[in-house]
């Protein structure tokens, strides 16, 4: 055999872990019968084209298959040898199937493996056939040494171990072509980016539009670097540039793409450092006339303008207003502007906004300087006649007008009064006086005025009166069972007045009731009360002129009775003793009636603690109890024949020894209860000096729990829940007669804080990272041992949080979003808090792309279904994946879905091998490129056996001779076609392509294709012209 030339591999980095992760198809295996056996055996060898890179290496299946249709019966041994030229080393070689109890092995001789069937019999020494092994298929790897196309063939051994002179020699349908390695190509690329700000560029970066028709790994070789900034540019394509400070406009680079080997020639990347010119927007401020406009830089001339850049702004004044005064300018856009004094309408300033590099305006700012005019509202007066009108200013007629500019406001006088004479000021008083005699209305109207603008003209009425007689009330006062004479000096009309001076007359509207009145037209009257009478009576009159009557008025009659007065009384006495008060020291010995009349003790509230019998003379006798020691009382009212006086009390002091009460201390936890039992109760500092057993009584209950006391001192206490502070109750103690003081007891409630410690969790993007209880208490502690409660204090920057009170918690990051988040719950003892920080890292497993392989037959279409080449990839985050292709097949042309499925049509006449790369995408990141290796496989000739000529019968069998091959056809040279693109599509086949299609498992899915039986081996004497060596795509 002779070798062409050899070419450097073609294998990109994810071919080789195609090669590495491999899988072998798994089929029947067979071997050949010893020769002992009486049937005729016919092999083959055979294995599918492909192509290796000069001083690379590629896997390689040879299957051996027994075609004599008799495997069956006896026993042997089988042994065949690949015969590898010496231009291909062979490193390895793996056995790919066990069958039939057969143990098959590959072994590496030098450069040829061996195929070898091990069985042992009976006794160990022989091996057997057996009639349900058919082939059997090995992988190994063969690496190419020399460019060029060498085919392989395999001699068969009758014999285990291929020792000695082989059987036959089988030729093998192979040939693995060696080509030479193709430079890459590299295209310009170009990228942006705003001045003072760092490009970043990921890989593939300037290598994304590059390639390589070998499919080799690229990586990048800088050639000249950039002049206006900073570059790191790394061998994957990914790159930085950091352009220099206040730098706008063009910079580049350029660079060599390389496969290892060569390298493209030299592009360039173009980078465009830019700014974008800041937008200044006009503004409006208003204000009152007379005050000024003052903006913060927060809202001044710049609030509202912008850069796309983000960059800071300044502000430059071009010209200044025409109606008022600009002070205080700022660069940052604050700024003062005062009207001109009275200056009502706009006025304007404009100002440039720069960043630093680029300027914008000038830009118009407006100020509008308002007044609004002020409000009059109409007025009314009135006078007597004759008489003069002189409201002040705060009665006048701007008492009741507005300015809604707070301005001060003045009067303008429209229209003068008609029955008078008017005087009107500026702050709104004014004197009016009627004309002599005159009654009846006036009026005059103005104007309010604030010195810019005027009001709506108001009226001002005035009403000119005749004035009545005004009639006020009248009261006296007359003991009972006497006689009321009132005389015209203190009569009814004494206090009546009218404003004209007119005469005036008393005349009686409704009389009394209670008695006999007599009113006399001058006002004075006599009055007598019904007999034993007492209490008010009255009667109304009016004043009446000639012309005028005044109103109603009520003269009240007081008849009188003088109450009693009773003074309180004080008598004492030991307890259980009796007490006895005659008249002359009684009751009523100080009380006193004004009106002398006599007087008469009625109880009218008993004592409490003792026996009373009180006597209508004021003497009393009083009984203490034996029990009591204190104040008792009781209450009397001192009465005439006519009613009694006020309620007197009379205090009887029963005396003795009181015990003495002494302040307590305690402490307890909070929400915990305390229990203190008598032994060292209240009443154990507590005394009293008659040495009488004590008894404690509960006075005020604390305020911020609950406290119950027991007669023998002990006594318990619960706080409020979640209470922590000084609380107190009070108490008394109590001898069986006399109580002492009330002493007070101070309970300190007390309570240890929480600690929050901060807490880590992480999980897979999309998913809900949930924590159950105890979650984030698990590691918070409580000193006193508190039950501890928690809730959300804030919740995370990408995502939400629900924490319940147990401490358990759900997580959910935003949609597709990766990185580290954070939330801060807090956790409560129901009486103080804590708070903790839980970080959460949210990630991302990049989907791993396994290489695949098909196989289909020349003139076919090899149709995958999905998942397609997706269903052996993996995503360690089992997330949706869907395929993006990368490069297409040169040989052939293929469709690929995102889903997976593929469509491949070989070039007409092509076999061989092909390749096409995808990567897979799971919505946040892509794997690397994944090779299909295509096996196309040519039709195998249909050999044509000889007749077998008619068995003649013999005593013994005679062996059918094996029919004589058909030499393979002499292959027509076939030009290699040019590479054609994938196309990808963004859903599945609308129909299955015409003509044969293969499945993903290589078995024909149409009754027209060809059978995929491998051709039929022949004679060593045969002999096959090669194919010609396929040109090279350029």
């Amino acid at each position: 055999m002779t070798a062409g030339p050899f070419a450097r591999p073609r294998r990109s980095r994810d071919a080789w872990r195609w090669l590495a992760t491999l899988v072998a198809i798994s089929l029947l295996v067979a071997l050949p019968l010893a020769p002992s056996v009486a049937a005729a055996q016919a092999w083959s060898v055979s294995a599918a084209p492909t192509t290796v890179g000069l001083g690379r290496s590629t896997d390689v299946l040879v299957t051996v298959t027994n075609t004599s249709g008799n495997n069956g019966g006896g026993e042997g041994i089988g042994c065949v040898k690949l015969d590898i030229p010496a231009e291909y080393q062979v490193t390895a070689a793996t056995i790919d199937s066990v069958d039939g109890g057969h143990s098959w092995s590959a072994q590496v001789a030098g450069s040829n493996p061996t195929i070898v069937s091990a069985h042992g019999g009976s006794n160990g020494d022989r091996i057997v056939g057996s009639p349900d092994l058919e082939s059997v298929v090995i992988r190994v790897t063969a690496t190419g040494l020399q460019m060029g196309t060498a085919p392989w063939g395999a001699d068969e051994y009758n014999n285990a171990d291929c020792s000695g002179d082989f059987n036959r020699h089988l030729a093998l349908v192979m040939q693995v072509d060696v080509v030479p390695n193709r430079a890459p190509t590299a295209s310009p690329d170009s990228f942006s980016i705003r001045h003072d700000r760092t490009l970043t560029v990921v890989a593939d970066g300037v290598l994304a539009n590059d390639g390589d028709a070998d499919g080799d790994l690229l990586t990048t070789n800088l050639q000249s670097d950039v002049t206006n900034g900073t570059l790191s540019l790394a061998g994957d394509g990914s790159f930085s540039y950091v352009p220099d400070a206040g730098y706008v406009g063009g910079d580049s680079f350029t660079y060599r793409a390389s496969d290892g080997l060569v390298t493209s020639s030299t592009v360039t990347v173009s980078l465009t450092v830019t700014n974008a010119a800041p937008v200044g927007v006009v503004d409006s401020y208003g204000t009152l006339h007379g005050i000024p406009i003052i903006q913060s830089a927060a809202s001044g001339v710049l609030s509202n303008d912008s850069d796309a850049d983000g960059d800071g702004l300044t502000a430059a004044l071009v010209s200044g207003p025409s109606y008022g005064t600009l002070t205080n300018w700022g660069a940052d856009g604050h700024f003062t502007y005062l009207p001109d004094l009275l200056y009502v309408g706009s006025d304007s300033f404009t100002y440039q906004v720069t960043d630093g590099l680029l300027t914008a305006g000038p830009v118009t700012v407006t100020l509008d300087t308002f007044n609004a005019a002020p409000s009059a509202d109409d007025d009314a007066y009135a006078v007597v006649h004759d008489d003069n009108l002189s409201p002040s200013a705060a009665t006048g007629v701007l008492a009741n007008d507005a300015d809604p500019d707070g301005d001060s406001i003045a009067t303008i006088l429209v229209t003068d009064v008609s029955h008078g004479t008017l005087s009107l000021d500026a702050d709104g008083s004014f004197s009016y006086l009627p004309a002599a005699g005159y009654v009846g209305p006036d009026e005059f109207t103005y104007r309010a005025t604030d010195g810019v603008a005027a009001s709506s003209i108001a009226t001002v009425s005035v009403t000119v009166s005749d004035a009545a007689p005004t009639g006020a009330a009248d009261s006296y006062v007359v003991v009972h069972d006497h006689d009321l004479g009132v005389p015209v000096s203190s009569g009814v009309l004494a206090n009546d007045a009218d404003a004209d001076g007119d005469s005036v007359t008393a005349t009686l509207v409704s009389d009394v009731t209670n008695g006999l009145l007599v009113l006399n037209a001058d006002g004075s009257f006599d009055y007598t009360p019904s007999a034993g009478w007492a209490g008010t009576d009255s009667f109304s009159y009016r004043a009446t002129t000639a012309t005028a009557t005044s109103a109603v008025t009520t003269v009240s009659i007081d008849v009188t009775n003088a109450i009693p007065v009773g003074v309180p009384d004080g008598y004492s006495v030991h307890v259980g003793d009796t007490i006895t008060v005659g008249r002359p020291g009684g009751v009523l010995s100080n009380d006193a009636d004004a009106d002398g009349d006599g007087l008469a003790a009625v109880l009218a509230t008993d004592v409490v603690h003792g026996t009373l019998t009180l006597a209508a003379d004021g003497g009393f006798t009083y009984v203490a109890s034996p029990s009591f020691v204190g104040d008792d009382t009781f209450v009397y009212v001192p009465s005439d024949p006519l009613g009694g006086g006020a309620p007197v009390t009379v205090t009887v002091t029963v005396t003795g020894t009181a015990p003495t009460s002494l302040g307590d201390t305690a402490t307890v936890v909070h929400d915990r209860s305390l229990s203190v039992d008598a032994s060292s109760g209240l009443l154990t500092n507590d005394v009293d000096v008659d040495g009488d057993g004590l008894t404690a009584i509960l006075d005020d209950g604390p305020v911020h729990g609950v406290a119950t006391v027991q007669p023998d001192g002990s006594w318990t206490y619960a706080p409020a829940a979640g209470f922590t502070g000084t609380d107190t109750f009070t108490y008394h103690v109590h001898d069986g007669a006399l109580s002492g003081s009330t002493a007070a007891v101070t309970i300190l409630v007390t309570n240890i804080a929480p600690i929050a410690m901060d807490d880590v969790a992480s999980g897979a993007h999309d998913r809900p990272v949930v924590t159950a209880a105890p979650g984030v208490l698990a590691n918070d502690v409580d000193g006193d041992g508190d039950t501890l409660v928690t809730r959300l204090a804030s919740g995370p920057a990408h995502g939400s949080v629900t924490v319940w009170a147990d401490g358990g918690w759900r997580y959910t990051a935003d949609a597709e979003w990766v990185g580290v988040d954070t939330f801060d719950y807090e956790i409560d003892d129901g009486a103080a808090t804590g708070t903790g920080t839980v970080t959460v890292t949210i990630t991302n497993a990049a989907p791993f792309g396994m290489a695949d392989t098909y196989v289909v037959m020349s003139g076919s279409t090899l149709s995958v279904a999905a998942p397609g080449v997706l269903a052996n990839d993996v995503d360690a985050d089992s997330d949706r994946l869907s395929v993006a292709a990368v490069s297409g097949p040169q040989h052939g042309s293929a469709t690929l879905g995102p889903t997976g499925w593929l469509t491949y049509v070989p070039a007409s006449g092509f076999s061989g091998a092909d390749t096409l790369t995808y990567r897979i995408w799971d919505g946040l990141d892509r794997s690397e490129a994944v090779t299909v290796l295509i096996s196309v496989v040519p039709p195998a000739p249909t050999p044509t056996p000889t007749p077998t000529p008619a068995p003649t019968p013999t005593p013994a069998p005679t062996p059918t001779p094996a029919p004589t091959p058909t030499p393979a056809p002499t292959p027509t040279r076939t030009e290699a076609p040019t590479a054609t693109p994938i196309t990808e599509l963004t859903g599945g086949p609308t129909a299955a392509p015409s003509g044969a299609s293969v499945d993903a498992s290589a078995t024909p899915s149409s009754s027209v294709a060809p059978s995929l039986t491998p051709a039929p081996s022949v004679s060593p004497s045969a002999s096959a012209s090669l194919p010609p060596t396929p040109s090279t795509p350029s």
